[in-house]
């Protein structure tokens, strides 16, 4: 997930910017072209936010969407998922049950990468399987991605 531009269904990700930050516009939405830097100087200047807040602001909506798109499409990924990762069990794919948290760690303890890494892989997976509204994170690290106060 090192991509500069989020990629994916970026209208239903506008109105997902536009739910939690009204004062958006549809143009200037478009206009930052799904780049995060842009998108956080967007906040920055309609909302007064620190870059790091911006940053914590966007990272953790981004999260939640791609669990919400993660969870949409798991009749579709987990049947190919024991194809691609052959290492997991049955019971591994059990625990998951769409959920994409679930996915990175089960990823990290078998194939003992960090997070980033599982993180890569699981969207080198999804990637493959050309799944409709899935977006890419950029080059800002999953790992950064804040939770919500």
């Amino acid at each position: 997930m090192n991509k500069d531009i989020l990629q994916g269904n970026f209208k239903i990700l506008k109105g997902k910017l536009k739910e939690k930050w009204g004062k958006l516009t549809d143009e200037e939405i478009t206009r930052t072209d799904g780049k995060r830097d842009q998108l956080f100087g967007l906040l920055q200047s309609k909302y007064g936010l620190t870059k790091d807040k911006a940053q914590t602001e966007l990272n953790d909506l981004l999260h939640r969407f791609e669990n919400d798109q993660f969870s949409q499409h798991w009749n579709e990924i987990s049947g190919k998922i024991q194809e691609k990762f052959n290492t997991l069990s049955k019971e591994d794919i059990s625990r998951i049950k769409g959920k994409r948290d679930e996915f990175l760690k089960i990823l990290q303890e078998k194939y003992h990468v960090n997070k980033d890494q599982a993180a890569e892989r699981l969207q080198g997976f999804i990637e493959t399987l050309r799944l409709p509204e899935q977006p890419r994170q950029t080059a800002q690290k999953a790992s950064a991605a804040g939770h919500k106060k």
